[in-house]
């Protein structure tokens, strides 16, 4: 058995240096690629029509905030509407009716679009709107997000050049200074607008649609059958779809729009297994296509990469469970000196991820001192979440259907007098068993005067014990008077 583990943890340490490795390629790009410019020639006068797509689901705390800030976009009157995609079973069918009635009164071009059901979920609901939209471009945006007015000013010019499909904007962060989680994931979500994004559109690699603040031409759409609800990232199968077709999609840093960052574990643990498991739905639909293409020998490798990215939590999960084995295994092969080899080569992941996100810091403009505690706790982090990805990766690799799980939103709740809250699954609870896992490991490897090996196993079980923590103070916090369970 502490042979098999040892086989274990150096093949996911394997996987996890290669995917350093590509971390490293992703920021040699970024530094080196020059910036991609479209030609802008007729910003001024050029004004084609757009409905700006709002798809919705039981968002009473955000939704009158979203529609609010979407009517007040700066756009020609006559070629400008907005489409409220209401699926919602709850108060927020009432709120968004009134505010939709009160801007049409305002001489605003707003439907309000009721389904009974979800079927497609948010796919649907998108396609559902597309029979009766009359724009030839859809701005969508999520209800987290606040649309700038000069969004589409900033936006629509890009489509000059006929074979671009997709304008993608920049996420901004409300309130990124809540707590330690929403600073770790704005770090995460920054190092993908930042590096990722950069350096792909720089190289001439694919990006994908972000499912909000971006601009599709309809046409794209249309034309690789629209939208499709059989992954759970609709938004990233229709991304690679569009491009495979030889259309082309700009990326625009400097056009942010802000969104709400998750403040509860739970939440933000629904999220990650939502995008974890739609994208390996969609490596498995749409990958042999990508290998099979006509695409350049690096294109094709980079795409296998970027839809692959998640399976990383299954090794950090691989990691986590055979190291204490390996350990042992190891030390009382080759004696106390052995933890020196291992260090240089257990080193080079993370010290690939620092870089990575050392260059997601300088491309946002911080001060090191700002990100100086983040980046080592968005590792521990990313540890801490592991099982909780790892097993959306796993679900992914089957044909079982899903629901799309919404991520609650804070908002406005006292005004919208509703607390959206998420029950506590059992990955939780396992989640806290792994931390008592590693805490005697950590204690068995002290009795052996180990000292050598505890650096990596204190910082996979500070990962285990702040996820431990964040859900059971999510638990307590989460009692109140009024609530919807499950956020479905």
């Amino acid at each position: 058995m502490f042979t098999s583990m040892l086989a274990i943890y150096y093949g996911a340490l394997a996987l996890l240096i290669l995917l350093g490795i590509h971390r490293l390629y992703l920021v040699y790009l970024f530094r080196t690629k020059p910036p991609v410019k479209v030609d802008v020639i007729q910003a001024e006068t050029w004004k084609p029509s757009v409905t700006v797509q709002l798809p919705i689901f039981n968002e009473a705390t955000v939704v009158e905030r979203l529609i609010d800030a979407t009517a007040q976009m700066d756009w020609p009157r006559d070629r400008f509407e907005i489409q409220v995609l209401d699926d919602s079973t709850d108060l927020t069918q009432e709120l968004a009716r009134a505010c939709v009635e009160k801007w049409k009164s305002k001489g605003i071009s707003i439907h309000y679009v009721h389904r009974e059901n979800r079927t497609g979920y948010k796919a649907g609901a998108l396609a559902n709107g597309m029979k009766s939209s009359t724009g030839e471009f859809l701005a969508i945006f999520d209800a987290d997000f606040i649309p700038t007015k000069d969004f589409l000013q900033r936006t629509i010019p890009e489509f000059q050049d006929e074979h671009i499909g997709l304008v993608q904007a920049r996420w901004g962060h409300l309130n990124e200074k809540d707590s330690w989680l929403t600073r770790v994931q704005a770090l995460m979500i920054d190092s993908h607008f930042t590096v990722e994004h950069l350096a792909r559109t720089r190289a001439g690699f694919f990006i994908n649609f972000n499912g909000t603040a971006g601009v599709w031409r309809r046409t794209a759409i249309d034309s690789v059958g629209g939208w499709q609800a059989d992954t759970l990232t609709e938004d990233l199968d229709l991304s690679y779809r569009a491009q495979l077709a030889g259309w082309k999609f700009h990326y625009l840093p400097d056009v942010r729009v802000p969104a709400e960052l998750p403040t509860d574990i739970l939440a933000f643990k629904s999220q990650q297994r939502r995008w974890c498991k739609g994208s390996v739905q969609t490596t498995r639909k749409l990958l042999p296509k990508v290998l099979n293409s006509s695409l350049k020998r690096r294109a094709k490798v980079e795409s296998f990469f970027h839809l692959t990215a998640n399976w990383a939590y299954v090794c950090i999960f691989l990691l986590v469970i055979s190291s204490p084995f390996a350990m042992v295994t190891r030390w009382e092969r080759w004696g106390e000196f052995a933890w020196l080899g291992e260090a240089m080569i257990f080193s080079f992941p993370l010290i690939a991820m620092m870089i990575f996100f050392d260059h997601t810091r300088r491309g946002s403009g911080e001060s090191w001192k700002s990100k100086l505690i983040q980046i080592p706790l968005l590792i521990s982090v990313g540890v801490g979440v592991a099982l909780n990805n790892a097993m959306a990766v796993l679900e992914g690799l089957s044909r079982k259907q899903t629901p799309f799980v919404r991520t609650p939103k804070q908002g406005s709740q006292k005004k919208a007098k509703v607390f959206y809250a998420m029950d506590v699954g059992w990955t939780s609870w396992l989640e806290a068993a792994f931390a008592l896992y590693l805490l005697t490991a950590i204690g068995i490897l002290i009795h052996e005067k180990m000292w050598g090996a505890l650096p990596f196993l204190l910082l996979f079980a500070l990962g285990y014990l702040y996820v431990t923590f964040l859900t059971l103070r999510s638990k307590g916090l989460f009692r109140m008077p009024q609530r919807i369970r499950g956020g479905r």
